[in-house]
């Protein structure tokens, strides 16, 4: 999913992006963060329902598909890279706060109060070790809860 960003609405500081090493994806059987190895989610979350090839054209690189439930993992490099949140049973937590499928949006100003708001997306900025990234957290809710959760690049 690709969104693009025409007038949005803003909220709080949007100039300071998330940094991932911050996120933790959980469900009730563990716990990993972005570049998790493969070996280690599986570890984590325990075995896939699913495990697809994937090509990733914009970097020509050959990945996997991890599918649990209506989630998705995907690795590239043998670690996590981007990742679909469908269900409830994955949480991301960010220190003391958490968001998952489900949750009002209300909760995402405590979780990230720097985002954009476009149509019933959520946007917010990300960076790594490496620095910013073209892309997102992208939030997809109804006005109200959130439906699913996105980790984008573009």
């Amino acid at each position: 999913m690709f969104v693009q960003i025409g007038f949005a609405q803003v909220n709080g500081n949007t100039e300071t992006p998330i940094d991932l090493s911050e996120i933790w994806i959980q469900n009730q059987q563990g716990k990993v963060k972005y570049e998790t190895k493969l070996n280690e989610l599986i570890e984590k979350f325990g075995q896939p329902e699913s495990l697809d090839p994937f090509y990733y054209e914009i970097d020509e690189k050959d990945g996997f598909i991890l599918g649990y439930g209506n989630s998705e993992f995907f690795i590239q490099n043998d670690m996590l890279y981007l990742f679909s949140l469908k269900s409830s049973d994955f949480a991301l937590k960010r220190g003391n706060n958490s968001i998952r499928v489900g949750d009002s949006i209300d909760k995402i100003d405590r979780f990230y109060p720097g985002y954009f708001i476009e149509d019933n997306f959520i946007i917010a900025r990300i960076k790594t070790s490496a620095g910013e990234i073209d892309g997102g957290l992208v939030i997809e809710t109804d006005g109200s809860k959130i439906l699913a959760i996105d980790l984008n690049f573009h």
